[in-house]
């Protein structure tokens, strides 16, 4: 009988030890320190990963929160690791995020008995936002294009981008908060090598950037330079006005004017326009401008500078006497004089022997020599003269008239 009661106190004395130890053991974990840095790394459209500063634990528990920090979610995995992500989420949102570690006998099991450390302070975190949408030019200048784009949903701000396709580079232009946008600073003779990425933009609390995938713009539509070298040209039958279409052009408008009223509008696609129903002894004036269609509007450029001509003076010859010469002609509308070209041979030779103001001369004379039709003949032509706009202005000569002996 008390060899029982001594197995009994002694299984007793074992069970307490064993217990007594167990408990001692549980009591050497430690409540590990408070995450500390934790901060967002990556951004996807339904993701976020972060990373904070380890801590010497066995694991670490993540929650969230997307509702503002009003309701937490615990993440179903542990990690050993001090970087993780939380997926499952939408696009454009904002989340809260905290890490807590834990110290226990293994990572996996025995959550009952983990030991925790204070959460982390909770750390605003954002998903990507939805694509781009399509980008349109509404307006351009001679160096300049104006994109628009419809708002992406909680997107804070754009991202402008150009893109290189031979290098496959991309430079950075300007962050924007609003939908449109002006790009300055381009050349008309790159404008196919334009290529122009905008990505939208959601940044968190934190000072995290997200990026949703961009949408290229390529194609720029660019108004184009003045037109500096617009001619008068003329045959006996007609006369037409000459330029050099400026690269980008889609067509061109030209204003003829007689004196101050407007005479005629020209528009076309070329770079000449036959002039028809012009009329004799008028100085007339002409500019043109080019333009390009932007949003289904005709942007132009400048006018170029204006060009005066008139068309050839017709003369009428008396001849007075074998010395004498006497030439008439119609005065010409807006001519402020007229000089007077005099050569014994009919297509070359020709000097100037006298400016007047009037519209009739006698000739006595040609290169300082006295006529004498005797011997050689005359020919002559009149040129009508004006000044406008700081220059002067001649008419054609393409046609001679002479007296022979």
């Amino acid at each position: 009988m008390k060899r029982i009661k001594g197995l009994v106190i002694l299984m007793a004395t074992m069970i307490a030890v064993l217990m007594f130890g167990s408990v001692a053991f549980a009591g050497t974990l430690q409540a590990p320190g408070k995450v500390e840095d934790l901060k967002q790394t990556k951004a996807y459209d339904n993701r976020v990963n972060f990373e904070w500063k380890t801590c010497a634990a066995t694991g670490y528990e993540i929650s969230y929160s997307i509702d503002g920090g009003k309701k937490w979610n615990d993440k179903d995995s542990v990690t050993a690791a001090y970087n993780d992500y939380v997926t499952g989420l939408s696009t454009g949102i904002r989340v809260l995020v905290r890490v807590r570690a834990f110290n226990n006998d293994s990572l996996y099991v025995n959550k009952e008995t983990r030991v925790y450390g204070p959460y982390s302070d909770p750390v605003e975190m954002v998903t990507e936002t939805a694509d781009m949408g399509t980008i349109s030019e509404i307006d351009a200048t001679t160096s300049s294009v104006t994109l628009t784009w419809a708002s992406v949903p909680n997107a804070m701000q754009y991202r402008i981008a150009s893109y290189n396709y031979t290098s496959g580079t991309e430079t950075t232009i300007a962050t924007v908060k609003d939908t449109t946008t002006v790009i300055a600073n381009l050349e008309s003779a790159n404008r196919y090598n334009y290529y122009f990425r905008i990505y939208p933009q959601i940044i968190s609390n934190a000072g995290f950037v997200a990026e949703g995938s961009y949408k290229t713009f390529s194609g720029v539509t660019l108004v184009t330079g003045k037109i500096t070298d617009l001619t008068y040209k003329i045959t006996n039958s007609s006369g037409w006005l000459e330029w050099s279409t400026p690269t980008g052009s889609e067509g061109y408008e030209i204003e003829l004017y007689n004196g101050k009223k407007l005479y005629k509008k020209y528009t076309g696609t070329s770079n000449y326009e036959t002039l028809r129903n012009i009329k004799a002894n008028v100085f007339y004036k002409a500019r043109i401008r080019t333009y390009v269609t932007v949003a289904g509007n005709k942007k132009y450029s400048e006018w170029s500078n204006s060009l005066y001509f008139a068309d050839q003076i017709n003369l009428k010859l008396n001849r007075i006497s074998s010395k004498k010469i006497g030439l008439s002609w119609k005065k010409v509308k807006g001519a402020k004089s007229y000089t007077i070209y005099a050569s014994t041979k009919s297509n070359t030779g020709f000097k100037k022997i006298a400016t007047t103001k009037k519209t009739k001369y006698t000739a006595t004379k040609i290169k300082k020599k006295a006529i004498n039709l005797k011997k050689k003949p005359a020919y002559f032509y009149v040129v009508a003269n004006t000044k406008a706009e700081g220059k002067k202005w001649k008419s054609r000569a393409y046609r001679t008239i002479g007296y022979n002996y």
